[in-house]
Order: C-alpha cells, then structure tokens, then sequence
C-alpha cells in the first residue's frame, strides 16, 4: 500500500541486494509467517511474526502497552499487573495455545469475574498472593465468579494467600446440566489454595464445591480458605488421597461445613473401599 509493504512483501540488504526476508507483513513490518534469510540467502528462521520480532511462546507481561498473541504457551503476569479500574472481567480463552498460566503477587485487584473455560491446552494455573483483592483493608463479600470448567489437559491450580477472598463463587466442576454430557476436568490432580500463612483467606465466602473431578489426588486448603461456605461438596473425585485442611493456632478453620453450627452437612462421596481419605489437621 503505497510505499509500505503490507499482507505479503520480501526486504533485501541494501547493500548487496539478497533477500533478507519474505513473507507476510503489515505496514511495513514482519507479521505473520515468514521467512528471514542471512547474506547468502540461506534460511534462518522460518515461523511465526510479530510487530517485527521473532513470535515467543514463553511470554513475561508487565505493561499495559505490551501485544500479547494467541500462540503463547507460557505467559506471566508481573507483581503488580493489570491494576486498572476499567478491567472487570478476565477470560484467558483465547489464548488457544496457552499451557502454564502464572500470575504474581498483587495483581488484578478488580475484576469482577475470572474465567478459565475451553481451553485445550492449559496444564497449570498459578496465582500468587493478593490477586483478585480490591480492598486494601477487609474483604467483603462481593457478587464476583471464579469459573475454571472446560479444560481438558489441566493438572494444578495454586492459589497464594489473600487471593480470591472477596469472591462470593468459586466454580471447579462441570457446568454442563446433569447429567453432564462428558466430564469438564478429567486430568485435574492438585488443588493448593493459601498455604504458607495463618489466615490464607483465600475464596473466603464462598461454597467450596468440587464434583466431577476423577484425576483429583490432592487438595491443600490453608486457614479461612471457604471459611464461610454454606455447602461444601467433595464428589465422584474416586481417586482423591489426600485432603489437608490446615487450621489456625487453636481450632480447624478452612471449609466452614466440616464443623457443625448453622451451615448445611458436608457430602464426601464417593470414594471405593480400595482408597483412604486423610484429613491431615497439621
């Protein structure tokens, strides 16, 4: 278009008059798949593009200017990340090609909704502490949803301390109507939310529900993590061995329903003769 090379161009040394690169481009810069040659012409690199730059699929994101593409396969948020008032809502779906998601410390204070759904690839979610916590002091219950269903090939889920607790929904199970037509999670092993500190906090209001889950072999709840939940369900998990709930100094304090008073029973069903359930009070 004009004098910029856009869709489909080649760039030549100037000096020498080789071809230094053919393929797709826009407004003058390497994006999309292409081809980058050396002096003789010799191949390389042959791939993906974009905004001139070789395409990574390891990705560290720390600036809202940034591009992101959606052939990442590992992808980083730093401390302190996608802080703004105006992001309401998270969804990682289209990032097709995504395996290990990791988010650090003090990050997305406002979003309202989270969602990890159809995703193919995602194998391991990381969160660290104080993510998804608009209050700097207190944590009140507020309408927000944290959704992970749909992912085939997910193993772990790592939630650090202070993280989620003002959501009133955590959703880790099917969301098809029963019966569900196939299984959400088939490959979901571990589940770790607040370890590491006396009032982890994490998912503090809301129901603690994980149904459908026929990998899971671990879960590891810190203190207060579904302190408040009003329904707690541990269901068709056949292979799960290991539950920890870590209490405070004087008395269990993580999933409200496995203490009696004025929430509704626990259900922890079913799991076959040939397998043991522990619940480690450490």
């Amino acid at each position: 278009m004009g004098d910029v090379n856009s869709c489909y161009g080649r760039c030549f040394y100037s000096d020498i008059g080789k071809k230094e690169y053919e393929g797709q481009m826009c407004d003058g810069k390497r994006w999309g798949r292409g081809t980058q040659y050396d002096r003789n012409e010799k191949t390389v690199f042959d791939g993906e593009w974009m905004n001139d730059d070789r395409l990574q699929s390891s990705v560290v994101f720390s600036t809202a200017s940034q591009l992101l593409h959606n052939h990442i396969e590992e992808l980083t948020f730093s401390a302190n990340c996608c802080n703004e008032p105006d992001l309401k809502e998270v969804s990682f779906r289209c990032f097709t090609h995504l395996r290990t998601l990791t988010i650090r410390d003090n990050s997305f204070k406002h979003p309202k909704r989270v969602v990890f759904q159809h995703m193919d690839c995602l194998e391991s979610i990381t969160v660290g502490r104080n993510c998804f916590k608009e209050t700097e002091k207190g944590f009140d219950k507020l309408e927000r949803a944290f959704v992970c269903s749909d992912n085939p090939s997910l193993k772990s889920i790592h939630v650090g301390c202070f993280s989620f607790p003002e959501f009133s929904q955590c959703v880790i199970h099917s969301t098809h109507t029963p019966p569900p037509s196939r299984i959400d999670l088939p490959r979901l092993e571990e589940i770790r939310f607040g370890e590491g500190s006396d009032h982890a906090l994490c998912f503090y209001w809301s129901d603690c529900v994980l149904r459908d889950l026929p990998s899971l072999r671990s879960v590891s709840l810190g203190p207060y993590c579904f302190y408040s939940s009003r329904h707690t369900v541990f269901e068709s998990a056949s292979i799960l061995f290991s539950l920890i709930l870590r209490p405070s100094s004087s008395r269990l304090h993580s999933i409200g329903t496995l203490c009696p008073s004025r929430r509704e029973p626990s259900l922890l069903r079913p799991y076959p003769a040939q397998y043991g359930l522990f619940l480690l009070l450490n």
